[in-house]
């Protein structure tokens, strides 16, 4: 099922399934439909249950990508990166269903698959449900106020920490402490 790749983003169209991958989280309704103004048709962003229009600030997965109307509507469920659980942010909850994919105790929909992959061929494995977990430490450390043995950063930022990241999977970051200057 190789994906049809939108020109000039990111965007993969996985048509045997239904599903558009590749969607950063983030990405704001009017951004992924800008994204994909090269489509012919109107284009519509409903919610997961597949019916009421999208009126959320940002993409979560699950959410359905509609082109054309009538005879020749497509809809695409959407698989933001590493949003597994729809509900718009990446979170342990995440890495949580990731898991449970990985070992058989929950059925991962297609788009789910995706979502953590970036690839509907491929097999979740509880690695991928780690990286998901290490994203979501990036992203609380980035807006968590740091604490220090003597408390809180100060807003006059005379402690600092400095971060080291590197990517370790597509969707895993992993994060390391130094120590503060």
């Amino acid at each position: 099922a190789a994906p049809y790749a939108a020109p000039g983003d990111d965007l993969s169209f996985y048509a045997k399934i239904g599903v558009l991958g590749n969607v950063s989280a983030g990405t704001t309704v009017e951004e992924l439909v800008d994204q994909v103004a090269f489509l012919n048709g109107e284009i519509s962003i409903v919610c997961c249950d597949g019916e009421t229009p999208c009126s959320a600030d940002y993409v979560v997965g699950g959410s359905v990508l509609r082109i054309g109307e009538g005879d020749t509507l497509e809809e695409y469920v959407i698989a933001v990166n590493s949003d597994v659980d729809s509900d718009g942010e990446i979170t342990a909850s995440d890495a949580r269903v990731a898991l449970r994919g990985s070992i058989d105790l929950e059925e991962l929909e297609p788009w789910q698959v995706v979502s953590v992959m970036r690839d509907p061929e491929g097999e979740v494995t509880a690695g991928e449900a780690r990286a998901i977990l290490r994203e979501n430490l990036f992203w609380l450390a980035l807006s968590s106020p740091m604490k220090t043995p003597a408390g809180n950063i100060s807003p006059s930022g005379t402690k600092t920490r400095r971060y080291i990241i590197s990517f370790t999977t597509a969707s895993g970051i992993w994060l390391r402490s130094l120590s503060p200057r």
